[in-house]
């Protein structure tokens, strides 16, 4: 088996669905299509992605992208799950980081703190 390389993979966990009805997204087509769509499946599917994903990576670093849509339709508790699933099936020469893109509008403290203990950087 040749070398691994890394790789990077924009998850988009709510599809094209959105809290916000922007005419010049560039997904507008998109949600016009899927507008009621949300993936609620917190479990098996979550799991098998994230150990799959870092089976398939290098050591060092490795960064979930989590887009969308709009991610945060998904829930906080989503989110932390998907953390705790990547710290328990990562190898411990594997760096884990996550990056997400929201248009921000649900932030509040309790996802405020989530960014900051996940990603020092944000700090």
């Amino acid at each position: 088996m040749g070398r691994r390389l890394p790789f990077v993979v924009v998850t988009k966990p709510t599809e094209a669905a959105c809290n916000l009805d922007c005419s010049n997204l560039f997904l507008s087509l998109q949600r016009a299509a899927l507008s009621r769509i949300k993936t609620t499946d917190g479990g098996d599917r979550l799991e098998q992605y994230v150990r799959t994903f870092l089976a398939e990576q290098p050591d060092g670093p490795v960064t979930f992208v989590w887009q969308g849509g709009e991610p945060t339709l998904m829930g906080l508790e989503f989110f932390r799950r998907a953390v705790a699933l990547a710290e328990s099936h990562r190898r411990p020469a594997q760096e884990v980081s996550h990056s997400f893109q929201t248009n921000g509008v649900v932030i509040d403290d309790q996802w405020a703190e989530f960014f900051a203990k996940n990603n020092p950087w944000w700090r």
